[in-house]
């Protein structure tokens, strides 16, 4: 319609209400579509994946979408998380628990959470993801509760022997 396009579900309703300027089959239950030449996927409900638009956009495979932007890839998951934070010079596809990417001329792997592993699949480096980052802050949250009832306690204590 008018140059745009959009998609069809078996009873022949318009999967979502966003028309898109381009747009390619679904695969493992995910389209990729294209908007102002930045691509994101969409879901058989008519919902982007992702609020992050891409430069690239690759079919999904095993749970995973590979992604694009400035040069760079990375993997997406069905909710539309990044699965990690490094992005890299080249991606290949998910294989035994690992994806294979280049970065720096160097291949190594990553697994589903975004851990780094040598070509041996030898840990080098855990992904920080947002979750282990809240986690710290409630962490040192709870620490510095701590240790301001034990300043508070301290305090009465000194009071008390005066």
């Amino acid at each position: 319609l008018n140059d745009k396009y959009n998609f069809i579900d078996t009873k022949g309703q318009l999967v979502s209400n966003q028309w898109f300027d381009r747009v390619h089959n679904f695969s493992n239950g995910f389209g990729i579509v294209r908007l102002n030449n930045k691509y994101n996927f969409i879901n058989t409900n008519g919902q982007l994946v992702s609020n992050q638009w891409f430069d690239d956009a690759y079919n999904f495979s095993n749970g995973f979408g590979t992604v694009g932007l400035n040069d760079k890839y990375n993997f997406i998951d069905t909710k539309g998380q990044l699965v990690s934070n490094q992005w890299f010079d080249y991606v290949c596809g998910f294989g035994n628990g690992f994806f294979k990417v280049e970065l720096n001329d160097k291949y190594n792997y990553i697994d589903t959470k975004g851990n780094i592993y040598d070509s041996n699949k030898k840990l080098i480096k855990k992904n920080e993801t947002n979750e282990n980052k809240n986690m710290k802050k409630q962490v040192m949250k709870i620490n510095e509760n701590q240790l301001t009832k034990i300043v508070k306690e301290s305090i009465k204590k000194l009071l008390k022997e005066e």
